[in-house]
């Protein structure tokens, strides 16, 4: 085996088994500061907004992964990055507002008003900065 490929996946390995272990290590302390409730806006933020990009973006980030192999001309492959990424800063722009005007009435809609519609707008934009740190 190529010794680069054995070091890259030990490395790759090792931080994920180090995130996993640091996760666990941490679980006692949000248990002891979050109440239920709590967990409850943790896992909506964490759900949401990732949801809702996901929706919107319309299969965008993954035609990247796709053309990636496909497209030969680095000139034509960088048009199609730079393409995808100014459609998804509109979509993502235009749905922002979108959420923004409608957040009280999606958290009663969908939440019954127990969630604060503010921090469906934060999740979004949350979602919205995770799928386009992936893609760049």
């Amino acid at each position: 085996m190529n010794k680069n490929f054995l070091i890259n996946s030990s490395l790759y390995f090792s931080v994920n088994i180090f995130v996993a272990v640091g996760s666990l290590l941490i679980l006692p302390i949000y248990t002891s500061y979050l109440s239920p409730q709590d967990w409850g806006y943790v896992a909506i933020f964490l759900f949401f907004g990732p949801t809702i990009v996901a929706i919107v973006s319309f299969g965008l980030p993954q035609a990247s992964y796709y053309f990636y192999f496909k497209i030969k001309d680095e000139d034509e492959y960088n048009k199609l990055q730079s393409t995808n990424f100014f459609a998804l800063i509109i979509i993502y722009l235009i749905t922002g507002f979108l959420i923004y005007f409608l957040s009280n009435f999606i958290s009663l809609w969908l939440f019954n008003n127990n969630y604060p519609g503010k921090l469906l707008v934060l999740s979004y934009f949350f979602g919205c900065f995770q799928m386009l740190s992936m893609n760049i």
